[in-house]
């Protein structure tokens, strides 16, 4: 038998291999856990990121939106459907939103209330197509009239997108759209996590929406866009199946994979899936080399302890177990200690790893950007500088890893969105791989120095230009007004004397020959007292008529002198009596319509009030102004319309005039089939002294006067717009009441 001293060493040594043995593969599976434990952070990181990123970005888009449809000139271009206007206001704000998100693709666009593209300023030249059965969220906005969000495959590509009603004047005409491709977004989340990402999309909603991909994958998905095309492809190489493994070994690498956060359509159509990719060669090669090491340690610690128990190891080891409880206590005091400080340090501290990760913050960290500690952990340090560009958020890493220090001023984003400036100063402590930044809001003070230097220097230019600059300024336009008012009279004074050129022409004619009818029954005797009396009664009743002509011009165009309510309806058709003959010797075709309550009325036969049979249409203003611009507009319209018809001979004149009133406005709108405006003067036509027509034909003031007296005068809109059958229109907008009287 083995003395009782090897049998107890004996004993010894096997417990002691099997505590080792358990030692090892408790180490083991605490490595793998801890691995996975790590693996499984990264995707509630991703998965955080992948939920929160848009709706950040759908803030700023947002934004975008109701800067552009607050600006009046945008929403009047687009009603006016001037593309050409509308894409020279629209690109500022284009270029900006591409700058904001690193010059990807950006989507803004108009679309008008059927559903078709007006205007596209990413793809200018494409326009005019269908969109209202390929959008369900432009056909919602519509439906709706409700802003959407959400992201969405289009007819370029998958883009997140914001769609907001346009509205004005309290009527909606059509939605507005801004949008960032999605590729940023997964360019984003690899910055915040150094994950390579790839975007794929099913193989059904590509097809659906036409889109014309060309790199399918072996799992019916196509790849739009990744980080790393040779990864990605060495990856997609290696599957077998339609389902991405965790892990997978390419090569002599591992690389971790996470593939399941979906990209869900506006709609609830999935649309396709993230796919992100981490190299963790490194981590499973340590997990490996501890169970080796710890295999190698265990054979030594088996030696070791065999030789301590001969020479009496309790006794050390209850030594070193009291030293290492006095350190391990100490160090936890410190811990706290240090703890302490940063909770209670009246500046917001940011302790991130190497890659600026989030991994501890304070209290003033949480009320300086509105941030949850829980919610910054799953952030980057570069985040909270949103609006600093990609070149200052290069310098402040470079800064922390090269030179081991920060220092400056930066603008940070908080959680609501709103911009402050942060002084920041931030220290690398590199023996625990880890960096302290310590900030500090300078927001308010950086704005009152501003605006203190701002207020000082305006005061003084103030003082010093703006009372000689308002002066001037006044005295230049009321000359300029009163010059133009001027020429215009004098034009219209021409007018008139053709207009009443015209009235007298068929008098003159039928008084003509009446005398030479006299003066030939004079010569063969054949004059009776009843001949003379008829002529002397004809041409009497041919001469007040005349007269009556000159009587009647005279008092419709004075000018007024105070306002007054008038009926539109009685003094455009006493117009249009004063101008018939002008209008029937081009060989025009006149029609006048009044529309009221739902019914119109032919009121060319009918100049007497009241012309509409169902109501008065009144206004309130000058009568006079009024008369002169209806006259300018209709002597512009006969002018198209006959250089139209002196081109094309078989071509009947036309000149259309409808009156309407709905919902407290009157609309006069007077059509013509003329020569129509083109599109680069169509913005000009309003100017002063601009003219389409020959040298002594037009002055150019006709229509800025005659916009000068409905606008200014009336309070009322005039605007002009081409038909698209020919010719051209003039719509007159008036403030109305409708009274039974």
């Amino acid at each position: 038998m083995l003395p009782v001293s090897k049998k107890v060493s004996a004993f010894v040594t096997f417990l002691i291999l099997v505590l080792c043995a358990y030692f090892i593969g408790s180490s083991l599976l605490r490595n793998q856990h801890a691995f996975d434990l790590l693996t499984e952070r990264d995707k509630v990181r991703l998965h955080a990121f992948a939920e929160n990123l848009p709706e950040r970005f759908s803030d700023i888009l947002r934004n975008t939106n109701t800067n552009i449809l607050s600006n009046r000139e945008i929403i009047d271009a687009f009603y006016d459907q001037d593309r050409e206007k509308t894409a020279t206001l629209l690109d500022p704000y284009y270029r900006q939103l591409k700058g904001d998100f690193g010059n990807v693709n950006v989507v803004m666009q108009f679309q008008l209330p059927d559903g078709r593209s007006f205007y596209r300023a990413h793809k200018p030249d494409q326009y005019n197509d269908q969109l209202l059965e390929i959008r369900p969220m432009l056909r919602a906005t519509l439906e709706t009239q409700k802003e959407q969000t959400g992201f969405e495959i289009g007819r370029y590509g998958l883009a997140f997108r914001v769609m907001t009603p346009v509205y004005r004047n309290g009527e909606m005409i059509g939605a507005f759209e801004t949008g960032i491709d999605i590729s940023f977004v997964a360019k984003r989340l690899s910055n915040l996590t150094s994950y390579a990402s790839s975007i794929l999309i099913n193989m059904q909603s590509s097809t659906h929406y036409s889109l014309k991909l060309e790199n399918k994958v072996s799992f019916n998905r196509f790849e739009i866009f990744n980080t790393n095309p040779e990864l990605f492809q060495s990856i997609y190489s290696e599957l077998k199946g339609g389902t991405l493994p965790e892990l997978l070994r390419i090569k002599d690498k591992t690389y971790f994979i996470i593939s399941d956060i979906q990209i869900n359509q506006f709609s609830g159509e999935n649309a396709g899936i993230y796919v992100f990719a981490l190299d963790v060669t490194e981590e499973k090669r340590w997990v490996r080399g501890y169970l080796y090491k710890s295999a190698a340690a265990t054979v030594l610690i088996v030696l070791l302890i065999i030789f301590i128990i001969r020479k009496g190891f309790r006794e050390m080891i209850g030594g070193l177990e009291k030293k290492y409880a006095r350190t391990i206590k100490e160090l936890e005091r410190k811990e706290i200690q240090c703890r302490g400080y940063i909770i209670n340090a009246p500046l917001a501290v940011f302790v991130t790893d190497t890659k600026l990760n989030l991994l501890e913050t304070n209290p003033a960290a949480e009320k300086l950007t509105g941030y949850t500690d829980s919610e910054m952990m799953l952030m980057n340090f570069i985040s909270l500088c949103h609006y600093e560009s990609p070149e200052v958020q290069g310098k402040i890493r470079e800064s922390l890893m090269s030179e081991g220090s920060l220092r400056g001023i930066f603008t940070f984003k908080t959680k609501d969105g709103k911009r402050i400036q942060v002084q920041a100063d931030g220290a690398s402590i590199a023996s625990h791989k880890m960096n302290i930044i310590f900030c500090r809001d300078v927001t308010e003070e950086n704005r009152l120095k501003v605006r203190l230097e701002n207020a000082y220097a305006d005061l003084e230019d103030m003082n010093r230009h703006l009372a000689a600059k308002v002066e001037e300024e006044i005295e230049k336009r009321q000359k300029t007004e009163k010059h133009l008012e001027l020429q215009k009279k004098f034009s219209d004074m021409g007018q008139m004397i053709n207009a009443i050129a015209h009235q007298w022409r068929q008098p003159l004619n039928a008084l003509g020959i009446y005398i030479q009818d006299t003066a030939e029954r004079i010569r063969e005797n054949l004059l009776t007292d009843k001949d003379l009396d008829e002529f002397e009664s004809v041409s009497m009743t041919l001469v007040s008529q005349m007269s009556d002509t000159i009587d009647n011009f005279r008092s419709f165009f004075l000018p007024s002198k105070e306002q007054e309510r008038f009926n539109v309806a009685e003094e455009t058709a006493g117009l249009l009596k004063m101008m018939s003959a002008q209008i029937a010797s081009k060989n025009i075709n006149l029609t006048y319509t009044c529309e009221c309550d739902g019914n119109k009325f032919d009121c060319m036969d009918e100049y007497s009030m009241p012309v509409c049979r169902s109501a008065y249409i009144s206004a309130f203003g000058y009568v006079g102004e009024f008369r002169q611009a209806l006259m300018n507009i209709i002597s512009n319209s006969i002018y198209a319309v006959e250089e139209i018809t002196s081109l094309k001979k078989d071509l009947k004149g036309m000149i259309n005039i409808d009156l309407s009133c709905y919902n407290g406005i009157i609309k006069l709108i007077v059509k013509d089939n003329g020569t129509g405006i083109n599109s680069e003067t169509l913005s000009k036509v309003f100017d002063p002294y601009y003219t389409t027509k020959p040298q002594g034909r037009g002055t150019g003031i006709g229509l800025y006067v005659t916009k000068l007296l409905i606008e200014k005068h009336m309070g009322g809109k005039i605007r002009i717009y081409n038909n698209p059958e020919g010719g051209a229109s003039v719509e007159i907008t008036l403030s109305q009441d409708i009274t039974d009287e």
